[in-house]
């Protein structure tokens, strides 16, 4: 199969060629039909937009460190969709502006045994931070 007989055959599945924040692209409709292709998807998504941060704050002077989780996207439906795959995986993410965050530990190891991550970056930091 040549590139050109790929992208017609991602076109025909539903994938929109150009630019996916001037399109506003969402999540094709074949993927969102099945529980398990949302997964992966959002797996994907995660794995090239998103990813795990450490964040520090401090409340009455009691310093705390955190894990944090966080998505972005400038295309509105591909990050409304990918929000609401979160929480229909029982996932409590938090959507502002154009971002989604997942802000526990409980939620983050949540995240990784349902959704997961090939990434094995975003695995070393949350098994440094669970294991500190």
């Amino acid at each position: 199969m040549s590139g050109v007989e790929l992208v017609s055959v991602l076109e025909k599945l539903g994938l929109r060629r150009g630019n996916k924040v001037k399109h506003q692209v969402g999540i094709p409709q074949w993927i969102k039909d099945r529980p398990d292709y949302k997964r992966a998807c959002v797996r994907g998504l995660f794995d090239t937009d998103g990813g795990l941060y450490f964040h520090s704050h401090s409340v009455k002077g009691k310093k705390y460190k955190n894990i944090g989780f966080s998505f972005c996207s400038h295309s509105e439906p591909l990050l409304n969709e990918f929000f609401e795959i979160l929480l229909e995986n029982g996932i409590d993410a938090k959507k502002v502006k154009r971002k989604v965050y997942v802000y526990s530990v409980k939620e983050n190891v949540s995240f990784f045994h349902k959704i997961g991550s090939n990434n094995p970056k975003n695995h070393d930091k949350l098994s440094f931070f669970v294991e500190k």
